[in-house]
């Protein structure tokens, strides 16, 4: 909620997504097939987190941890 609040503040349109199974794979399609402009996470700690951003990075996909 704090994010979309923050981003509707902004006049910019927000899509919250709970997925499961190889999530990684969802969202760079995800990003891809609707040409983001960023993807805003919250912060995990945990490996698969950062392997994630470090994936999306490398798509040149514009990436923000709150």
């Amino acid at each position: 909620e704090g994010a979309k609040k923050l981003l509707g503040e902004k006049r910019k349109s927000c899509e919250e997504i709970v997925e499961w199974g190889d999530t990684q794979g969802k969202i760079l399609n995800m990003a891809l097939l609707r040409k983001v402009d960023k993807i805003v996470f919250y912060r995990q700690d945990n490996q698969y987190f950062n392997e994630m951003l470090n994936r999306l990075i490398k798509e040149k996909i514009e990436t923000e941890v709150i």
